[in-house]
């Protein structure tokens, strides 16, 4: 079943370097009273591979995702795609990088592999601006923000984690709005019970 409405993900690459690619894409959204988050590994085409600054050291020391980990695990970028067009057919996809920069890129460079096109729409907000855009629609107080921004999951860079990263946030905007909720002291006992379900 297509997944519906706002859908939160974030890409992880080979390096952040202009000849890059994309080796993880990860998806979370919210269901009812939690966050459900999904992601697939990517397996590097032959012309991703070819690229001469294409893999960095580096950054597999920040995601830990070896290259031998892809080549062994990830899927190939048509079933990647064929996936990402069948759960997220009717979706909104907001990436923290906003629909235009690192990660419309990277999702450019994946369905060009795939030679087919996104099903889905980008947000035409990043992800810290839609959730800044909530609080305000909810009324939260800005120190009612900060305190969820300090109790949200970590970002850890890897893509279902980081999607859920942003998606808690959202659900606990909306609880905290629907509560009511001014004074930040009241934060934690509300947003604690909020989990994260990996699929």
């Amino acid at each position: 079943m297509a997944l519906q409405g706002l859908v939160f993900a974030d890409i992880e690459t080979s390096g952040l370097q202009y000849l890059s690619f994309p080796i993880e894409f990860g998806w979370a959204w919210i269901e009812n009273d939690h966050v459900e988050a999904r992601s697939i590994l990517i397996k590097p085409t032959d012309e991703w591979m070819s690229w001469e600054s294409g893999w960095s050291e580096e950054a597999e020391q920040v995601h830990g995702i070896s290259l031998e980990q892809l080549l062994m695990t990830g899927v190939e970028p048509s079933d990647a795609c064929e996936m990402l067009n069948r759960e997220l057919r009717e979706a909104e996809i907001a990436f923290d990088t906003g629909p235009s920069a690192h990660d419309a890129r990277w999702l450019s460079i994946l369905y060009k592999a795939a030679s087919v096109e996104p099903s889905f729409a980008l947000a035409k907000l990043s992800s810290d601006l839609l959730i800044l855009g909530y609080a305000g629609m909810a009324r939260v107080p800005d120190a009612v923000v900060l305190k969820l921004e300090r109790l949200a999951p970590k970002v850890t860079h890897r893509a279902a984690n980081d999607a859920a990263h942003w998606a808690w946030q959202r659900l606990a905007l909306r609880m905290i709005g629907e509560a009511g909720i001014q004074n930040p002291d009241d934060v934690s006992g509300l947003v604690s019970s909020i989990a994260i379900k990996y699929r």
